[in-house]
């Protein structure tokens, strides 16, 4: 096992247990917040799940601007990594969204623009990996998972900054 790959793996058992320990502390520690009770805890793990999302997917695009670049599949395998970690994080703010809405709203999905932007995103985000399934040849797949996830990562921002702000909510 080489360095990087033990380094990896500690990384992830950190995350895990780092990760672990929030949940526990959500709802063990956290007391409630004035006006929204046991609602308000969900919010600390939605918002840095959103903006995990966020982070990881620009993540992705820069790797994927680099890999169109140098075309070192190095650079798409970053690419393919941080999309994926960010659609793990999406999927987790999805989620958490929609057990707040539950909690506040008293219904888990109403087709909020919040909502209905972030599911958008998922479905872009799951055509990334659809299309990278679905093409035999390693270079041309690195290639055009490069192009359209930049496609993605232009969505990306308009999704989930400016029509949850524009539309009536």
């Amino acid at each position: 096992m080489t360095l990087s790959q033990r380094t990896s793996d500690g990384a992830k058992l950190l995350l895990g247990v780092w990760m672990g320990g929030v949940v526990i502390a959500m709802f063990a520690i956290v007391p409630e917040y004035v006006g929204l009770g046991d609602a308000g805890r969900i919010i600390i793990m939605h918002v840095p799940a959103a903006w995990l999302t966020t982070i990881t997917f620009l993540i992705s695009a820069v790797a994927s601007i680099r890999y169109l670049w140098r075309r070192r599949p190095t650079d798409a395998a970053v690419a393919v990594a941080a999309a994926e970690v960010g659609f793990l994080f999406c999927s987790l703010a999805t989620i958490t969204g929609a057990i707040f809405a539950q909690l506040v709203w008293g219904v888990f999905w109403n087709w909020d623009p919040r909502q209905t932007s972030i599911l958008i995103l998922l479905l872009i985000y799951a055509a990334y990996f659809a299309l990278r399934s679905a093409i035999d040849d390693a270079e041309r797949r690195r290639r055009l998972a490069a192009a359209y996830n930049l496609f993605a990562a232009v969505t990306m921002p308009f999704l989930l900054f400016v029509v949850p702000r524009v539309a009536d909510s």
